[in-house]
């Protein structure tokens, strides 16, 4: 075990504050390492249902549950936060005690770490370094906000070990160390729920850059204004990398056929070849760029690049061809939740039918919707509180507006979708919002997608 982590460690009351995925990975991990030791840990509900597999550790960790979990904080030396958690919860508590699991990880790794965030494609190009960068060194690892927790892998590394990490706002609102390699991919109106402000949202996910060295590369979409002005008006000490979709002096770009790099002494084509890629749609051009900018940084040979670009497969919910259907092409993009995402997938897509949109309102700006007009869609359906807004909206915008229906469910909205739109056409579903209204994540809400297309045509015979 690193020295500097058990120091911080041995002998403190720590408490684990959150007990999803990462709080269950953490306790695990610290029971293993540290046997002589008590730990704590506080979680709101007062009926976990994984404290039974904690049952045999009775003597040696104590739970905190229910609505009083906040009260006793200060009594604690080290608070690991989850990233479930607002910082907001957390104003009477001691800032200086309060950690997370990105932190210690990066105090321990960060050299090793090619760390990705941005408010979308984070996913998709996190998955796509990690297949490049093992295609080229088995020795590699992917972890964070993908849904793999930090200390799940921590003793499956070594000092040759490849790690690459997929990081959210809410991972990195605590971190003082940065990956050496920092991907910043994109910024947009996001997580309103959980900031004060969409500064406070920018300012996190920053400090996935602001703590790095001269050494450090620094990798940022450069055809994103929100994240150009962050740059330009901020102090990144790494070597600033931009990628784009338009030619850069310095840096990597897209010219529609090919991704190029023109940094000093590293000038060159990097992928010659896109057009077997699985991945659709203008936008993972982009993404596809920024993995080969990450991996060529990284001493990838362009040879393995350009073969784990052809080879990767794309991620569940992210543009998913679902099948076809009585002649019904019908496209999974749950994981869209603000309205650029929606507008990505239409592009990459052409001409679409009936478009499935709303969720929870998280009252975030959906007026770049007004740019869907009846050419690019015939049919709106509408569910949740964000797709009630999203309607009012659209409607007084007017004249050449598709056709809008709403429904109290999202089941009542599919199953609408596969009764009404017409053959040879096509349907997505691409909420432009969060799913936590009627879903505990966009996960399951694509998974319910698929499940209602299938069995509405199977009773169809």
């Amino acid at each position: 075990m690193n020295p500097s982590l058990s120091d911080l460690i041995s002998n403190r009351r720590v408490l684990i504050l959150g007990f999803g995925r990462e709080g269950r990975a953490l306790l695990d991990w610290l029971l293993l390492n540290f046997a002589d030791q008590h730990f704590f840990v506080a979680d709101g509900n007062p009926d976990l249902p994984v404290l039974a597999q904690f049952s045999h550790y009775k003597q040696r960790v104590t739970f905190i549950l229910g609505p009083k979990y906040l009260e006793s904080l200060n009594q604690f030396d080290i608070i690991v936060k989850t990233p479930g958690i607002s910082m907001g919860l957390l104003q009477h508590a001691d800032r200086t005690k309060v950690t997370s699991q990105t932190e210690l990880f990066l105090m321990l790794f960060r050299n090793q770490v090619i760390g990705i965030t941005g408010t979308k494609g984070k996913s998709t190009t996190s998955s796509l370094i990690y297949h490049i960068m093992k295609l080229n060194n088995p020795n590699t690892v992917l972890t964070g906000n993908i849904g793999i927790p930090p200390f799940s892998v921590i003793d499956s590394i070594d000092n040759e070990t490849n790690i690459v990490m997929e990081l959210s706002s809410h991972q990195l609102e605590l971190v003082n160390h940065s990956p050496r390699t920092a991907l910043f991919l994109n910024l947009f109106e996001e997580h309103l729920d959980h900031y004060s402000s969409y500064q406070a949202y920018q300012y996190a996910k920053s400090r996935i850059a602001l703590f790095q060295l001269e050494s450090d590369y620094f990798i940022y979409g450069a055809d994103n204004e929100d994240l150009l002005t962050l740059v330009e008006s901020s102090v990144f000490p790494g070597k600033p990398v931009p990628f784009s979709l338009s030619e850069v002096e310095e840096g990597f770009f897209f010219d529609g056929r090919k991704t190029v790099c023109t940094l000093s002494g590293m000038k060159g084509e990097v992928v010659s070849d896109f057009s077997a890629t699985r991945l659709r749609g203008l936008h993972n051009m982009g993404n596809i760029t920024a993995a080969a900018a990450a991996c060529f940084l990284n001493k990838v040979p362009v040879e393995v690049i350009r073969e784990g670009i052809l080879s990767f497969q794309p991620l569940e919910h992210r543009l998913e061809y679902v099948g076809i259907h009585k002649n019904i092409e019908f496209f999974n993009d749950s994981i869209s939740t603000i309205p650029e995402a929606t507008l990505a997938a239409l592009q990459s897509l052409g001409r679409v039918h009936t478009l499935l949109l709303g969720g929870h309102d998280r009252g975030i700006d959906y007026s770049k919707l007004l740019q869907i007009k009846s050419d690019d869609v015939q049919l709106m359906l509408f569910t949740g509180n964000a797709g009630k807004r999203m309607m009012q909206l659209l409607k007084v915008s007017g004249e050449n507006s598709p056709k809008m229906v709403y429904f109290e469910t999202f089941e009542q909205m599919v199953l609408y979708a596969c009764g009404n739109t017409p053959s040879h056409e096509r349907c997505l579903l691409s909420p432009a919002a969060s799913s936590y209204d009627q879903f505990k994540n966009f996960e399951e809400r694509g998974t319910i997608y698929k499940q209602l297309i299938q069995n509405y045509f199977s009773k169809l015979g």
